[in-house]
């Protein structure tokens, strides 16, 4: 074998941190921490054999080395071959291109915005758009049959993914959500906040997600917390961050009242849905301004290790003035590799204050808008 030559497989991408890396397996949808150190050793070194990089280290060291490559084989991260044969092994195309001009949208409802609104309107206008991914959100109790009148003007559409957070109702049994997954099949989770206990039902083994979280989530005020279980390790993902907005890009919305906006978090409205089309929404010149913020231009992210598989929250950030200050609600800070409260950093209670956000978090279990 060391003959031979290692090559890290396409699919594994490194990114490099201030302080650690981290080695990425697109194909597998997983990520590990790594130190700097093998990450250096992986961009240095890729093509030779193990036997000549042994030689540019002190003997103490070679053990070491030994060890990093061990582990890199058993987790399949790289694979030795003859060295005529590495041009035979391309790497991964980074380009990310997508023929949807909206590729996600939120609409937040309410039991007066399904009443009122015309969601077959919207439903027309979000095929146009060829959107794929949709998430609905509920920050009031909604009976079921208020949900069926609102997802059947989905029945027929284009999408593939509908994903729904609802507030907890003792009225809707488990059976009550099997029959909705069941009907509306492009349901793949629905998140039941402000409930009893946490628990997750599979109903449909690898299909659809029944999950219920103490969480209390009271408005779009709750949204954009950045944890890790809301990374994602996936080329689709991985590919896009690399020159846009991990959130933001071809995303649309439509808040309660119908506005129409990036995000309902934010305060940017381009029109109403009540007179006002997706399209011409989406034309307005400065509704892209966020699409290509992307991780490499933003403070902190872009020394971060994780900033290829994390979306990004442009509706709270550190600065309200800087566009690319660091997302408010992320507690990490990469220069030490560790995680706090992002609440309760003093350095992050005078924007708090000027977004008068509660200090609750909720965290997102779907990721419909951007795991497909």
């Amino acid at each position: 074998m060391n003959e031979q030559v290692f090559k890290v497989f396409a699919c594994c991408k490194v990114v490099k941190g201030a302080s650690r890396s981290l080695i990425c397996d697109l194909q597998k949808g997983t990520f590990d921490p790594i130190p700097n150190i093998l990450a250096y050793l992986l961009e240095k070194y890729e093509g030779k054999n193990l036997e000549s990089i042994r030689r540019d280290f002190k003997k103490e060291e070679q053990a070491f080395i030994d060890q990093y490559f061990n582990y890199l084989e058993e987790n399949d991260y790289i694979f030795f071959i003859d060295q005529d044969e590495v041009e035979d092994y391309p790497a991964l195309n980074l380009t990310w291109q997508s023929p949807r001009r909206i590729t996600n949208t939120i609409i937040d409802v309410s039991k007066e915005s399904i009443a009122r609104l015309d969601y077959s309107k919207i439903v027309r206008e979000l095929d146009q758009l060829a959107c794929e991914a949709l998430e609905i959100r509920a920050y009031e109790k909604l009976e079921i049959n208020e949900l069926e009148r609102l997802l059947n003007h989905f029945y027929q559409s284009r999408l593939r993914h509908i994903d729904l957070i609802i507030m907890y109702n003792d009225n809707i049994s488990v059976t009550d959500f099997e029959s909705l997954f069941n009907k509306y099949q492009r349901i793949h989770f629905i998140t039941i906040h402000s409930a009893k206990k946490d628990k997750v039902v599979e109903l449909i083994p690898d299909a659809a997600y029944l999950i219920y979280s103490t969480t209390k989530v009271d408005s779009e005020k709750c949204c954009g917390t950045i944890t890790t279980g809301d990374f994602m390790s996936n080329t689709s993902l991985f590919t896009e961050a690399q020159n846009h907005n991990t959130c933001l890009n071809r995303k649309i919305s439509i808040d309660r009242i119908g506005n129409i906006k990036n995000c309902p978090s934010m305060p940017s409205c381009y029109g109403n849905i009540q007179n006002t089309t997706l399209l011409d929404a989406l034309e307005h010149p400065d509704f892209k301004r966020y699409w290509d913020i992307k991780k490499d231009e933003i403070e902190g992210c872009r020394d971060c290790e994780f900033r290829y598989v994390c979306t990004d929250c442009r509706a709270y950030i550190e600065d309200p003035k800087n566009i690319y200050s660091k997302p408010l609600k992320c507690g990490y800070d990469p220069y030490i590799n560790k995680w706090e409260e992002w609440s309760n950093n003093p350095l992050k209670q005078k924007a708090i204050e000027q977004y008068q956000l509660i200090t609750a978090t909720f965290q997102k279990y779907s990721h419909i808008s951007k795991a497909s």
